[in-house]
Formats: structure tokens, C-alpha cells, sequence
């Protein structure tokens, strides 16, 4: 991220929500890493994350005269990008896909041999 002072920021903030194109490419180019790295944490591939990405800057573009400085950009668009790849996983992902990962998952967790619920039945 760009090393900015608040003043600067403060600067930056606005031409971005002015809708300046030129802000505008320095965010993506600045953001693009990490909002790369939202999508993959959420288990896109490399493509899916891309095309998310993508839709994520798009919708941070729609958004931008709403922003508030509440919270900071990157929070914000971590945000966007969050929601963006969950929207992605529900519309695209089948059942079976979602339960192979699943079972990836557990495959790699040590399950015990005996069902816990015996050992109340039994015991």
C-alpha cells in the first residue's frame, strides 16, 4: 500500500470518489493483491479469484460517492470482496463440489475409531 500522509490520504480519498480515472487505476493496481488474496482464502482457484476480483473493483467503482472513511479502503474493500466470493461460490459451486471439499478437509482431521455417542450409550 502506498505510504500516504493523512492529508494526503484525505486528497486521495476524494479524487478516488470524484470518480477519477486516473485515482482510480492507482487503487486497483494498489488493492488488486489483496483483494486476489480475499478470494483465494475462500477457495477459488486462480481464474474464479480473478473474475471475482474483477467484479469486486467493479462494485467498489459503483460504490465508490457511498464510501465513508468509517473504516479504512482496504477494509472496505475486503468487505466487498468478501461477499462478492461467497455470492460466487453459492451461484457456481455444486453440492458435490462442496462436499468433496468437505471431505478433503476431514480427511486430513483424526477421527476417532469408536463413535462418541457409544461411549454415553454405554457407559
Amino acid at each position: 500500500m502506498a505510504q500516504r500522509t493523512q492529508h494526503q490520504q484525505a486528497s486521495w480519498l476524494q479524487l478516488l470518489c470524484s470518480g477519477d480515472r486516473k485515482t482510480f487505476e492507482e487503487f486497483v493496481n494498489e488493492y488488486q493483491q489483496l483483494v486476489f488474496l480475499c478470494c483465494r482464502t475462500l477457495g477459488l482457484d486462480a481464474d474464479e479469484a480473478e473474475d471475482v476480483a474483477s467484479e469486486t473493483f467493479l462494485a467498489a467503482y459503483q460504490k465508490l460517492r457511498h464510501f465513508r472513511a468509517a473504516s479504512s479502503v482496504s477494509t472496505w474493500l475486503w468487505k466487498i470482496a468478501y461477499y462478492k466470493a461467497i455470492d460466487y461460490i453459492r451461484k457456481n459451486k455444486s453440492n458435490n463440489e462442496l462436499i468433496g471439499e468437505l471431505d478433503k478437509q476431514l480427511a486430513n482431521r483424526k477421527i476417532p475409531s469408536k463413535p462418541i455417542y457409544s461411549e454415553v450409550v454405554e457407559g
